[in-house]
């Protein structure tokens, strides 16, 4: 029998919900879809994710309870909230050592610099019919690692993902994707209407209707090959056909984005600085809408809380 994995409890982030500028313009650029002529097939409110939410993630774990007395016996191997605070905070001298590296705007300690600065899919869905339009599931904004910050970043990331899978915190085997998720459709509202994609080929037509985007090499995925005509019998063996994507098209920039938006100044970086990574509540909701941070690790020292506006 096959062991199910642990449902999630609790993930590992970079907070970008800290800008109130980058939660403005990525609303206004949200509600600009929501309200693009001719409408975006398979889009909708629901599947929106509020700004209040925006983050970075760098690890999902599923964390066991807290003992409830102090005389209760607890293996050694059972992981809750207060280990995995414990784990991350040991590596603050490491994250600073990496903030501290190669000089950049922000080395004096004051906090890790993020940019977003491209919109992406996760991964082109097959669609029902011969379109050659692409549909998905998630759209994001992918954060710049290039430049001293942006490797820095990637650096932080690493080392995090690396510690806590040595530490059996997190098991996800797929390499880390950053990204901070702008629609999702395993949000959508009704429930019952949660398998119905988007079309981002749409998305694309409403922010450059003239621009034909540079593609990817198609994805190839299996869907069942049809059952000969001469017989209703399945057998246990299935054999497979391969079926092609539409290729998807490359990263948009977040400037292109924005200009949907009408914004005045779309080519302007909206960056955060980051001053703490943060152990929240999977699925949580803080009374700002935000998630629930059960604590976390600061980053620096030297510099004074804030944000890069």
């Amino acid at each position: 029998m096959t062991t199910r994995r642990p449902r999630p409890t609790h993930f590992i982030a970079v907070p970008l919900h800290t800008n109130p500028t980058l939660r403005t313009r990525i609303a206004a650029f949200q509600s600009s879809l929501l309200s693009a002529s001719p409408p975006i097939r398979g889009l909708d409110p629901s599947i929106t994710i509020e700004p209040i939410r925006f983050h970075l993630t760098l690890g999902v774990m599923a964390l066991s309870e807290e003992p409830t007395f102090p005389e209760m016996t607890v293996s050694p191997d059972t992981r809750t909230v207060s280990t995995a605070l414990a784990l991350l905070r040991s590596l603050k001298p490491r994250l600073d050592a990496i903030l501290d590296t190669d000089g950049g705007e922000h080395a004096d300690h004051a906090g890790l610099q993020v940019v977003l600065d491209a919109l992406d899919i996760m991964r082109p869905v097959p669609a029902a019919g011969a379109s050659d339009d692409v549909w998905a599931d998630v759209l994001y904004l992918a954060p710049r690692e290039t430049g001293v910050d942006g490797v820095k970043l990637r650096k932080i990331a690493d080392c995090i993902e690396r510690t806590f899978k040595e530490a059996g915190y997190v098991t996800e085997t797929r390499p880390l994707k950053l990204h901070c998720t702008v629609l999702n459709t395993s949000k959508r509202r009704p429930a019952r209407a949660r398998g119905r994609h988007f079309c981002y080929s749409d998305i694309l037509r409403a922010l450059a209707p003239a621009t034909t985007p540079t593609l990817h090499p198609p994805v190839p995925f299996a869907v069942p090959a049809p059952a000969p005509a001469s017989t209703t019998i399945r057998t246990a063996d299935t054999t497979t056909a391969t079926k092609t994507l539409p290729p998807p098209p490359a990263p948009v920039p977040l400037a292109r984005a924005l200009a949907l938006a009408a914004d005045p100044t779309p080519a302007m970086e909206t960056p955060v600085l980051v001053h703490e990574l943060g152990l929240w509540a999977m699925g949580s909701r803080a009374p700002d809408g935000a998630y629930v941070s059960c604590g976390g690790v600061p980053l620096g020292g030297g510099g004074v809380r804030g944000i890069v506006a």
